[in-house]
């Protein structure tokens, strides 16, 4: 069974899938809820949903946090599902620091695949759980936002938000 919740931000609604374990998908704002369910079926197995915020009170309450300039990480329970290259390039994702941005050929470097930029790219665009894995905070190599499943405007938003907090000495 997948509990999901859609959680209103000033940004707009997100949707949250859980299952016992942790928060298994993060649907950035206003995305399709049916999208959410799509990826449960394929990565899940399953076709059981219940709207409940029983496993996501404390992802919801971080997500706010976070949206309100008051937490730069996140210590709430995930289940990450992903390939093992795709899991390997998230990680580098979230090595990233609050507030700061990296190549998509940073990246690929990092996990030692100088040349698997596009691969990076493909990983960030399917990531399940954008914000503990920040791709928001990935960019193209000539300094330009590249491309993100929340609309480049959020992008953008995402990156300033965490710029400016970073200043201010959250």
């Amino acid at each position: 069974m997948i509990h999901y919740s859609i959680l209103k931000t000033r940004f707009g609604d997100i949707t949250l899938a859980s299952v016992q374990e942790g928060v298994c998908y993060i649907g950035l704002p206003d995305s399709d809820p049916e999208e959410m369910k799509s990826w449960c079926r394929k990565h899940l197995m399953e076709d059981e949903f219940v709207l409940s915020r029983e496993w996501s009170f404390s992802a919801e309450k971080q997500i706010l946090e976070y949206f309100e300039g008051r937490r730069q990480q996140f210590t709430f329970p995930v289940f990450h599902l992903n390939t093992v290259f795709r899991k390997t390039v998230l990680d580098a994702v979230a090595q990233i620091p609050y507030g700061e941005t990296a190549s998509y050929g940073d990246i690929a470097k990092k996990i030692n695949k100088p040349k698997a930029s596009r691969a990076v790219g493909s990983a960030n665009a399917t990531n399940p759980l954008p914000l503990i894995y920040p791709c928001h905070r990935v960019i193209a190599g000539d300094g330009t936002l590249g491309g993100y499943g929340g609309a480049l405007e959020l992008k953008q938003a995402l990156i300033d938000l965490e710029r400016n907090n970073k200043l201010s000495g959250l």
